[in-house]
């Protein structure tokens, strides 16, 4: 019997690390996987869960077959194609936001604020600012608070269920834990967030404990799944918080960058020394960042004081992200799980003069599928956008895919999208690789991890420039290094191997891809519909094209 998957993303930084697990999920990385994400954040307009949540919509409804009734949104899971595995979403936030018994601590532990021996007892173990603070943007790396508080809320939503007056976030919280119950030991659940801040680094410990308790309130069952998580460490810094801001009500503790270093080294001696962290993980992966490159999420911003979340917590990705989303790869796939006591993993990639040079094996010792998926997508995102005119505004590529093929006499998509078909694709292309605005390249996810370090990664720079005019000279078929995998290279007048222009590789593109017609299902499953069936060619015709050996 195959594993149940299970992806818990929790906090700013846990979304983003989502995002990056999404996109893997894309390029086609899990084939044939169903995996159920469960996104857990205090803060329920924070605008990095916004976005992730907005591109699972996305993903889902890429790979959705037109026609299809609400109950099969999201397809089924395939393999051999781009948009291979599905994806099931589930949200849970506490009611730190709509309720007002629990927007601060003090009304959560004291319960009885005009009680003076509450509130001596209370003052005895926190100042008064760590009580009254404002908790519907998180927990604002106050972490020995926040396990307390996500303990709670996660126990307080289980009684609401047994008493039918739960939320409904609360009633689908328990209904995703009851999943990783019935899954018994085929369950395998990764989480994914920071150890240094707020929500995630509170979480981290105490959600196995947490879902037992919970579950245990309603049936006295046990969890028997294997438990993975990212530990990452320091990688941003933002602007600390100034006097002013801390005055105001609910702004008496505001999360400081200028302890992240600190907070970062105590974690880890916790996870290293604590045993119901031994006892209830298999794996944890250590994940860091040097010290002296952070990203300053501050910059390019106009805000005076710390955002402490909100719509304005809308931070770009960042390549230690990947790495996490990478880490939940591995557990996934992983044979041999240890029996008792908790192993701790890391990968190094090559860090020189300040710089990072990223390669595919930095990331996945079977880096051949990496490069192929994560290229191949890449080159068709590129010419979806660039030859066929998808980030003109108000215009959609898959309409020059499908003129293309007409003008070839190529009719096997004729008449099989709608609008809407053609515009979700289009669209995922722009959020995986890059749109324009007002004349500008507005980063995508891809983008936006290349650009958050120095160096290079995985392919050439000039494969994320942010001039249009260079952009449209990208010639796909020569990103890799190796030559059977430049397939746009021709030669010059002297007969000497040279780069075929951009347009001449796409034409070159366009005639495999017809070649292919006979072949898409060959050795895929589960292609539903005109959509994936495009995309099944599509992936097909790319890995011909790049010839790196993926299985």
């Amino acid at each position: 019997m195959a594993d149940k998957l299970f992806v818990i993303a929790i906090g700013g930084t846990g979304m983003r690390c989502l995002e990056s697990f999404v996109h893997l999920s894309a390029i086609g990385m899990f084939d044939s996987k169903e995996i159920n994400i469960l996104t857990l954040d205090t803060d329920q307009a924070n605008g990095n869960l916004k976005r992730v949540w907005d591109l699972i919509d996305l993903y889902n409804a890429v790979k959705t077959p037109a026609g299809a009734a609400p109950a099969d949104f999201g397809g089924k899971p395939s393999n051999n194609t781009f948009f291979s595995a599905k994806l099931n979403l589930t949200k849970y936030w506490p009611s730190y936001s709509g309720d007002v018994t629990y927007q601060k601590l003090s009304k959560i532990a004291i319960k009885d604020e005009n009680n003076q021996e509450n509130i001596d007892l209370a003052s005895l173990f926190l100042e008064e600012p760590a009580q009254t603070f404002n908790l519907a943007h998180g927990y604002r790396a106050q972490t020995h608070l926040g396990s307390q508080l996500m303990y709670h809320a996660i126990l307080d939503s289980a009684i609401k269920v047994k008493k039918n007056t739960a939320a409904p976030q609360e009633k689908a919280l328990m209904q995703y834990i009851e999943s990783i119950v019935k899954a018994g030991k085929d369950a395998r659940v990764f989480i994914l967030g920071s150890i240094f801040g707020g929500t995630g680094a509170s979480s981290i410990p105490v959600i196995p404990v947490a879902f037992k308790d919970a579950y245990a309130i309603a049936k006295s069952l046990p969890i028997e799944a294997k438990f993975g998580a990212s530990l990452l460490t320091e990688y941003f810094s933002f602007t600390s918080p100034n006097e002013a801001q801390k005055k105001k009500p609910g702004e008496g503790v505001v999360a400081d960058a200028n302890y992240f270093t600190l907070n970062s080294q105590a974690a880890l001696q916790f996870y290293e020394n604590d045993p119901t962290v031994e006892r209830t993980y298999k794996y944890l992966y250590n994940v860091g960042w040097p010290v002296n490159t952070k990203a300053d999420f501050s910059k390019g911003k106009t805000e005076t004081e710390t955002v402490t979340g909100g719509e304005k917590q809308l931070n770009p990705c960042h390549v230690t992200e990947l790495m996490c989303a990478f880490a939940a790869y591995d557990f996934f796939t992983r044979e041999d799980f240890p029996e008792k006591k908790v192993e701790y993993l890391f990968r190094t990639a090559k860090f020189d003069e300040g710089t990072f040079q990223f390669e595919f094996k930095d990331f996945l010792d079977s880096e051949k599928i990496f490069k192929n998926r994560l290229t191949g997508f890449y080159a068709i995102a590129l010419f979806t956008l660039v030859n066929l005119d998808g980030i003109v505004k108000d215009k959609e590529g898959l309409t020059g895919w499908l003129n293309r093929m007409k003008l070839m006499k190529y009719m096997e998509f004729e008449n099989t999208f709608s609008d809407l078909d053609k515009k979700q694709i289009n669209a995922y292309f722009k959020a995986f690789l890059f749109n324009m605005e007002s004349g500008q390249i507005s980063e995508g996810w891809l983008y936006q991890i290349r650009n958050s370090f120095t160096g290079k990664f995985l392919l050439p720079n000039s494969s994320f420039d942010k001039d249009f005019s260079v952009i449209q000279k990208i010639n796909p078929g020569v990103l890799l290094e190796d030559e059977k995998s430049q397939w746009g290279m021709g030669k010059s007048r002297f007969g000497k191997p040279s780069p075929k222009d951009a347009a001449e590789s796409f034409n070159d593109f366009v005639d495999e891809f017809i070649k292919n017609e006979n072949t898409i299902i060959e050795d895929s499953q589960n292609i539903e519909g005109a959509k994936m069936k495009l995309l099944a060619q599509l992936f097909k015709t790319i890995s011909k094209k790049q010839q790196i050996e993926t299985f």
